[in-house]
């Protein structure tokens, strides 16, 4: 869960050192652009959310309040945006979207195969954030190491 108050303090600490480091134009472009496609991916989860609870309903389950995607997500994709500036936050977010992806199919082939975690494993939901800010400090610290990773 990440808290609007400190989401708030981060877009200023993000907005002025996206600044420093890639100027002005570059770090509102890349603001931007990470808002609107976590965005849009937020509101597939929406919808995503609004399938599950209808298919709970119909199995005869209690349907739960839990989010495919929350709004703090969005707004760390705002602030990443902002650090990483453009055209950078896209690949932290494809990065980001891949780690939490490998890992969450990781969790559910374990869950699956332990036969006391079966019926839960399509149940477990995994936060996007510290995906996101991994990939940020791979992105930041480590350059070299993800341009020797992607093949030229």
């Amino acid at each position: 869960m990440i808290l609007h108050p400190v989401s708030l303090v981060g877009a200023f600490l993000g907005l002025g050192l996206g600044i420093l480091m890639h100027g002005f134009k570059p770090t509102l472009v890349g603001g931007f652009a990470g808002f609107c496609i976590m965005f849009i991916f937020y509101l597939f989860g929406i919808l995503f959310t609004r399938f599950r609870a209808h298919r709970m309903r119909a199995a005869g389950q209690a349907v739960d309040d839990e989010e495919a995607l929350g709004f703090g997500d969005v707004n760390l994709a705002l602030i990443l945006g902002f650090i990483l500036g453009w055209p950078l936050i896209w690949f932290g977010l494809l990065l980001g979207i891949l780690a939490g992806g490998i890992i969450s199919l990781l969790i559910i082939i374990w869950m699956i195969t332990a036969r006391s975690y079966k019926q839960q494993a399509m149940m477990v939901f995994l936060p996007y954030g510290p995906y996101f800010i991994i990939s940020a400090i791979f992105l930041l610290y480590l350059p070299n190491l993800i341009g020797a990773l992607i093949p030229a």
